[in-house]
């Protein structure tokens, strides 16, 4: 059986050259990054379905339950302490959860909702390390990628319609932008919208031929 996730996001940066990746910013002055490692990226979306077994924190230091992660997933997780610090979590925010057979987003979601619960910490990807920081962080940092949908049944066009009109509308009236180049989705958009645009693509399309 094929899988879902890959035929839905597979990303191939090195098909285009850099004139064509290059791309706008949120702001004049920033830079869109370009993901230089996607073959690790598309790896890391896999690790990130992944299920795992039950997991109990009660009070325990995020950086803990950070490291605890990495040992039984053997993710590349950063946590950026720095910019976290700054939205007011420290490494010694205390985590209370249980989860069982929940995928790694679902547990990382659950511990960026109980160390920051005014919504002020998430995760993204980048060259496939999950960087775990401030929302502000993510949502600031312009990132390039290429969606490879040339076997979904569902054109491409129709796609990224459905991208803007679900993923932080306003978002690609200021900055954030979708070119289409042999079927291939050329999106440059925040690392933060990045993440939900994979976790959405394979919810909305089928492989032609079926899974």
């Amino acid at each position: 059986m094929r899988n879902h996730l890959l035929a839905a996001t597979v990303l191939a940066l090195s098909i285009f050259p850099k004139a064509v990746l290059a791309g706008p910013a949120t702001q004049p002055s920033a830079v869109a990054e370009v993901d230089t490692n996607p073959e690790a990226t598309l790896k890391t979306i896999e690790k990130l379905q992944k299920p795992l077994p039950e997991l109990r924190f009660s009070g325990n230091p995020l950086s803990d339950v950070i490291d605890f992660l990495r040992d039984v997933t053997a993710a590349n997780i950063y946590v950026d302490w720095a910019q976290l610090e700054k939205a007011g979590i420290g490494k010694d925010a205390q985590i209370s959860l249980r989860l069982k057979d929940a995928k790694l987003a679902t547990v990382l979601d659950a511990v960026a909702k109980a160390a920051g619960p005014d919504g002020n910490v998430s995760f993204g990807i980048n060259a496939g390390v999950i960087e775990f920081t401030s929302t502000a962080q993510l949502s600031s940092r312009m990132l390039v990628a290429v969606y490879d949908e040339s076997k979904s049944s569902i054109p491409p066009e129709k796609l990224a319609d459905v991208i803007r009109s679900t993923i932080d509308p306003a978002a690609w009236a200021t900055g954030s932008s979708i070119k289409i180049v042999d079927s291939k989705l050329l999106i440059t958009a925040s690392m933060l919208n990045h993440r939900r645009i994979a976790e959405l693509l394979p919810s909305l399309t089928t492989p032609v031929g079926g899974l």
